[in-house]
């Protein structure tokens, strides 16, 4: 079965130094839903900026749609 998306080892830090996202690992097929869930400051978000190409990871690999078949609104960048 095709994955939709696909992240093996998938981090992000930031400046700050403290990672927001470490060592994540998911396939989901396409034609799936999903939903992410967890506490403020879990890498939800940043998670879903990566799969955007909004931001790149610090380590690992995320297998996504091109840019152009990503839709993503951030919370809280104000149009």
């Amino acid at each position: 079965m095709t994955a939709a998306i696909e992240a093996h080892g998938l981090g992000r830090r930031f400046r700050h130094g403290g990672w927001v996202l470490r060592d994540c690992s998911f396939r989901l097929p396409a034609g799936r839903i999903c939903a992410l869930i967890g506490p403020n400051g879990a890498g939800k978000s940043t998670l879903l900026a990566l799969a955007a190409g909004v931001l790149k990871p610090t380590e690992g690999t995320l297998t996504a749609p091109p840019r152009e078949a990503v839709g993503y609104v951030a919370q809280d960048k104000p149009l």
